[in-house]
């Protein structure tokens, strides 16, 4: 996926916000993304924040670091000014690619990062024009951040942006940050391609899309995700986290397989519209219970059972 490769499935990669991208548009990215990075200095093994919303763009860019053989680590932004700090200063990292959302509560951590490059990607990048009327306003940030349609042109004038072997064993693919922030935690090229192969089974039939809500700052999300890029099945994102905009996107697209949170599981449940819907159409949920769910206490979601014979699978 990361090198373009021509036997690769064609037709749509992701489903967003009344868009469908195409894996060619995706790919696109991707190379001038890639081509941005390696303008801005970015080589093999080298640490790429990453805080980004669930997008498009946010697919192109980690494709385009693992060609790179740059490693992203993922923040979480609703950890404390403190924790961020720690995690950004540890990271050695001169670059940091964050959603629009977020960068106003990340203000007071780039303060003090005077050698961090902050690029901006909008959340409306790829959204309908409908849909972008119904976003809510952001407030104006005062931090000094490029656009990402400028980083990307920033890389235009370099004809290809040159791939890399990667060591499977040695070179970390992600990097994301421990429950408190004091440590990070490393997968492999090798490790995570072991995880994206299992899900490649479980998505194997190809038919429908992949409805993911996980947090972007947890590696669990990523395998499936990769898995379904791989096979050709889309992946379908939305933008808006709020109960009711996840049980009307699920009803419009009518998405086979679903892969959410014990707390999102709870709080589909408790929605009218999807007590009073089909959902024949939902073949497998499954329910990724981090270590993070587990240490707080929360209560397994064996309880919760939607009104149709699906198959739940806790992982």
């Amino acid at each position: 996926m990361c090198g373009d490769q021509p036997s690769a499935p064609r037709g749509d990669a992701v489903y967003y916000a009344g868009r469908r991208i195409s894996r060619r548009v995706l790919l696109r990215q991707k190379e001038d993304c890639a081509r941005a990075l390696v303008r801005w200095g970015v080589s093999a093994g080298e640490a790429v924040l990453l805080c980004t919303d669930s997008t498009p763009e946010r697919l192109s860019i980690l494709l385009a670091l693992w060609k790179l053989g740059a490693v992203p680590h993922l923040l979480n932004p609703d950890r404390t000014p403190g924790e961020l700090g720690k995690a950004i200063r540890r990271s050695g990292a001169r670059l940091l690619l964050i959603s629009d959302g977020h960068l106003s509560s990340l203000e007071t951590v780039l303060e003090g990062a005077d050698l961090l490059q902050v690029v901006v990607i909008p959340k409306a990048g790829f959204m309908s024009r409908r849909a972008r009327r119904h976003l809510p306003p952001h407030s104006p940030s005062e931090a000094e951040a490029l656009p990402f349609k400028d980083f990307l042109a920033s890389g235009r004038r370099i004809p290809a942006a040159p791939g890399v072997i990667l060591s499977h064993d040695d070179l970390a693919a992600v990097v994301w940050q421990g429950l408190e922030y004091d440590e990070e935690c490393r997968f492999t090229h090798g490790e995570l391609a072991a995880l994206t192969k299992i899900w490649e089974g479980a998505l194997a039939p190809r038919k429908g899309a992949f409805f993911g809500m996980l947090p972007t700052c947890s590696l669990s999300g990523l395998p499936p995700m990769l898995a379904a890029l791989r096979l050709g099945v889309p992946v379908l994102l939305e933008p808006d986290h709020s109960l009711d905009a996840i049980a009307l996107t699920m009803l419009r697209e009518r998405p086979p397989w679903g892969l959410i949170t014990p707390a999102l599981w709870r709080g589909l449940w408790e929605q009218p519209r999807i007590h009073k819907a089909d959902l024949g159409f939902l073949e497998k949920l499954w329910v990724a219970v981090s270590e993070e769910t587990t240490t707080h206490g929360e209560e397994m979601p064996m309880d919760v059972f939607f009104p149709c014979s699906m198959e739940i699978i806790i992982v």
